[in-house]
Parts: structure tokens; sequence; C-alpha cells
């Protein structure tokens, strides 16, 4: 009863006026283009993995979904964290960290032949987007 509760009785009208409060229309980082792209380029190496051998299952599947998650993780900090410039632009640059990492990964799984040849490049060539798209927010 106390969940439907929270999610069914409006804030407060104080709550708002705040400071630091959030905005209830705040789309919040979904609103950042740099995160749909993230999310879904996320989402295609799920379903990639999908198919990789489950004796892979802890050595790469696993690491390239985490890895490519903690982009999306470190873009949500940097959303909360935008009118901090310093905090921002280190969520920025953890989140192109992360999108090295998941290239790495993608190498692997290449070079193992679980993905195509032609696969590889499109992924690596949405990576390197989402880099220059995270080079341009940075401050």
């Amino acid at each position: 009863m106390l969940l439907q509760a929270l999610h069914t009785s409006p804030a407060p009208a104080s709550a708002a006026a705040l400071p630091g409060s959030p905005d209830p229309n705040d789309e919040g980082p979904s609103g950042m283009p740099v995160y749909c792209m993230a999310f879904e380029w996320s989402m295609d190496l799920f379903e990639v993995s999908r198919y990789f051998p489950a004796a892979e299952k802890h050595a790469l599947t696993e690491s390239l979904r985490n890895t490519s998650r903690r982009i999306c993780i470190h873009l949500s900090q940097a959303w909360r964290a935008r009118h901090t410039p310093l905090r921002f632009a280190q969520c920025l640059a953890e989140a192109d960290a992360a999108i090295a990492e998941t290239r790495v990964w993608i190498d692997f799984a290449f070079r193992c032949q679980y993905i195509t040849e032609e696969g590889c490049r499109q992924l690596q060539q949405q990576s390197r987007v989402l880099s220059r798209m995270l080079h341009a927010l940075s401050p």
C-alpha cells in the first residue's frame, strides 16, 4: 500500500520550491541524445552477446554487458552533476573510458569469431560516434 501511495500521491507544493529539489518535469538523462544513443548501443550489444557460447558467460559476455551499461550509468551521473563543471567533465571522462573498455571487449568477441567483421565494424563505428558526442559535451 505504501508503494502505491508513493506512486500516486502528488508531491507537496512546498517540495518544488526547495532549492535543489528535483523538477518533476525533468526528463533526466534520457533528455541527452548521447545517453539515448549509448542506451541503444548497450541494448544492441546485449542482443549480440546473447549468442556467445555459454563458456564465455563470465569472461566475455558479462564484461561486455557491464562496460556498455556503465556508459549509461556515468552519463546519468553527468546529468545529475551538470551544474558542477568539474564533476560533469569527470563523469563524461569516465563514460568515455567505459566506451574504450567496451571496444576492447568487442575486439575480443570479433577475434574469437563470435561476431562478424561487419558487425564489429558497425559496433566500433557507433562507439566512435559516442566518443565524439561526449567530447563535444566536455566543458
